[in-house]
């Protein structure tokens, strides 16, 4: 029992590509000394996770493939003890050719279907909700980009914001992890709430908790994660990696979902840039000095030339709409 036992351990290692010597060998000696059908049968079973109707066929089809040519070799030696040194040699080696011939064919069964990676691109002037295929909610911002896989597989759940902003209700799975990763940040929680904003014209990443916990990482080479709890903000820079946190008000977490325009103290530059995505405009800043100011507003839905002119009026400056499309501030 002891000795099935550990045959069985090593089997399921060598499946993994991690067997030892030793492993191999216990194997090896196995299909030499016995042709026991239904040890093996249970073996594979176990490796194939079922006995259904498929699975007895597909076990049936590798044992067919190792028991004809075991059985004849094993035949063979009987028959003539005293056999030469080579002879021996020549049975190992073919006995260790099927044995791989058949694991090899069982893994190839055993693998699961590679998983198809989708692109989703939201244009300017829409968002977007998505559902994952674990049933997590995403909701994508104008301008965003998200890639996904049509399935998960494996002990964790990857998807990669390729450039963008998004808001992520994770279906909770204690054992199977929810990372996304975006610009060299990793982010992992198990089952939760947040946002990420990480956009290519912007310096820094921002990742934002509305409930639950979130590890950050803030780039791949960091050895430990920040956590994060409901209502806080991670702001990461993106050449230095350094992370700092802030409190958030709850309701300005994705208030863009209800189309609410929220900045604390951003960057002239960057509210110009969420204003074409939202408006889907363009937007030509000739006044050099209002890019060196920040803005602070918080502003129900409202058309563009509102936005602008309260914004012209705290931050001093005049607009002329050139056409439907174009807006100079100067």
């Amino acid at each position: 029992m002891e000795t099935q036992e550990k045959l069985k351990e090593a089997f399921a290692r060598y499946l993994e590509n991690s067997y030892t010597a030793e492993d191999f060998q216990l194997i090896q000696d196995h299909f030499q000394q016995e042709t026991e059908r239904e040890a093996l049968y249970s073996l594979i079973a176990d490796e194939l996770n079922g006995t259904s109707a498929n699975d007895v066929k597909r076990i049936d089809q590798i044992l067919d493939n190792t028991d004809v040519y075991i059985s004849t070799e094993l035949r063979k030696r009987k028959a003539t003890r005293n056999v030469p040194l080579y002879r021996t040699m020549y049975f190992r080696i073919i006995t260790a050719a099927v044995l791989i011939m058949g694991i090899g064919y069982m893994f190839v069964l055993r693998r699961p279907a590679q998983a198809q990676q989708l692109t989703v691109q939201v244009p300017y002037g829409k968002t977007m909700r998505l559902t994952l295929p674990d049933s997590s909610k995403v909701y994508l911002n104008a301008g965003t980009t998200l890639q996904y896989p049509d399935k998960f597989i494996g002990q964790n759940r990857t998807i990669k914001l390729v450039n963008g902003q998004a808001y992520f209700d994770v279906k909770h799975r204690v054992h199977d992890p929810f990372i996304v990763q975006a610009d060299g940040v990793k982010v992992t929680v198990l089952g939760t709430a947040f946002e990420i904003k990480s956009f290519a014209s912007e310096k820094e990443i921002n990742v934002t908790v509305g409930y639950g916990k979130v590890g950050v990482l803030p780039n791949i080479k960091a050895e430990s994660a920040t956590i994060l709890l409901p209502n806080e903000q991670a702001v990461i820079d993106k050449f230095s990696h350094n992370l700092s946190k802030r409190k958030i008000a709850p309701t300005d977490i994705a208030a863009w979902r209800q189309n609410k325009l929220v900045f604390q103290d951003e960057n002239f530059q960057n509210i110009i840039n969420a204003l074409e995505r939202k408006y889907n405009v363009q937007i030509l800043v000739s006044n050099p000095k209002l890019l060196q100011q920040t803005v602070t507003m918080r502003i129900d839905n409202q058309p563009l030339p509102n936005v602008l002119e309260i914004m012209g009026y705290s931050n001093n400056f005049k607009y002329t709409v050139q056409n439907s499309q174009l807006i100079v501030i100067r």
